[in-house]
């Protein structure tokens, strides 16, 4: 049986749905019986955070290459702004720890990467209790920062899977990021995700449907 390890921050996780499943588990959940998986989103973790753990809790749970795939979920916080919109973190040096971050998983098994998702920007400031500040966060940072991990993971040789353009249009997401805080959707919200996530890829052979590997 086929293992699965999502790793990223807490829209992997799945904050904000009250069953605790996100897309990750509902993902799963269409796979029953098929294949073991493993959740290890964390909120409030960015790259950094997530590169330091990723190969022991990995490794730990996929043993050969052929045993699963690791799919990477993009947090959003390397994205946030203040309130008079300068950027808490330099992009560049975070852009250098996601290509390492990847190329050491595609060593461990075959890696799929699935894009940041939109926020609804009215409903923001997000309150990170992990950081203890105000986040703000735009569209058009995430949908520039979904370009540039589609090249990113084009050079690595992974498939990039988006999902900001498709969530951005999709009403039940887009209701679960009103209901809640802006930043995570609710139930409702992280089911549609997962049922566009099950069109791109075949969670069985792990090869893309309808986007090209990269």
């Amino acid at each position: 049986m086929k293992r699965i390890c999502f790793i990223g921050a807490s829209t992997t996780e799945g904050m904000g749905d009250p069953t605790g499943l996100g897309w990750p588990g509902r993902l799963s959940a269409v796979k029953q019986g098929r294949v073991v998986s493993y959740n290890l989103g964390i909120r409030g973790q960015t790259v950094v955070q997530i590169e330091r753990r990723a190969v022991p809790e990995i490794t730990a749970r996929i043993t050969s290459y052929d045993q699963g795939v690791i799919v990477l979920g993009c947090p959003l916080n390397e994205l946030p702004r203040n309130a008079v919109g300068d950027a808490f973190i330099e992009i560049a040096p975070a852009l250098r720890r996601y290509e390492k971050l990847v190329l050491s998983l595609k060593d461990i098994a075959p890696v799929i990467v699935v894009g940041p998702p939109p926020v609804a920007e009215a409903k923001l400031p997000f309150f990170s209790e992990v950081a203890g500040q105000d986040y703000y966060f735009k569209n058009t940072d995430i949908a520039a920062h979904d370009a540039t991990m589609r090249d990113l993971c084009l050079s690595c040789g992974v498939t990039y899977i988006s999902v900001f353009q498709h969530l951005s249009k999709d009403v039940e997401y887009l209701a679960g990021l009103n209901v809640n805080d802006g930043l995570h959707t609710n139930g409702k919200g992280y089911a549609a995700q997962a049922v566009y996530l099950d069109k791109q890829v075949d969670f069985q052979s792990f090869e893309p449907k309808n986007s090209s590997p990269a």
